[in-house]
């Protein structure tokens, strides 16, 4: 993880590679040759602003699993979170493929008291 700071703004980067290198009989899995990439954006300003976005993509078909995720504070009471998720399958027929129609985005606002 590489993290900076820009004029206020902390940024930290993130990639990772995993590789299941377990035997034929072991249980089933999604991630067996997969890359991961992500960063995270903190603004640190006085509303707390966050940005979070990354992909997790298999190098073998092309698979991909993204997300992003966006908060804000509003005053001492309030906060939104804007979240998006991603499944974009390579090839059908694999397990991954079960999820290509479960990408979604939600836009929460929480009030706390």
């Amino acid at each position: 993880v590489l993290q900076d700071s820009i004029r206020g703004a902390d940024i930290a980067f993130a990639l990772e590679y995993l590789q299941d290198f377990r035997g034929i009989e072991a249980p089933v899995t999604l991630f067996k040759h997969d890359a991961f990439a992500g960063m995270r954006v903190a603004l640190n300003d006085t509303g707390d602003t966050t940005a979070a976005l990354g992909a997790l993509v298999d190098v073998t078909d092309g698979t991909t699993f993204g997300k992003f995720d966006v908060r804000h504070r509003f005053g001492d009471h309030f906060r939104a979170n804007l979240s998006c998720n991603l499944f974009a399958s390579g090839k059908p027929g694999t397990l991954a493929s079960s999820f290509r129609k479960d990408s979604f985005g939600a836009l929460d606002l929480s009030y706390f008291f």
